[in-house]
């Protein structure tokens, strides 16, 4: 005899998706979360910018870079 054959359920796996910063914190005007980050990789350019006082920094990108990435070659670049 066959059991009878009943619908399971499939489990579905609740993936958290981490979504990396695009905001921080501005170095010339120190307010928080004003800097946005932006990575256009159709130009090859990363473009960080602080929506108060209009500090703008742009650097050369390729497919693997992330907002943090532009932004911490910005605070780079203001250290040196």
């Amino acid at each position: 005899m066959g059991r009878k054959k009943t619908r399971r359920s499939q489990i579905k796996s609740l993936k958290s998706r981490f979504r990396m910063e695009t905001r921080f914190n501005c170095p010339r005007c120190n307010n928080e979360q004003a800097v946005r980050c932006t990575v256009e990789r159709s130009t090859g350019i990363g473009v960080a910018y602080c929506t108060l006082c209009e500090a703008k920094y742009k650097c050369r990108s390729n497919n693997l870079t992330t907002p943090i990435d532009v932004y911490s070659s910005w605070i780079d670049e203001i250290d040196k």
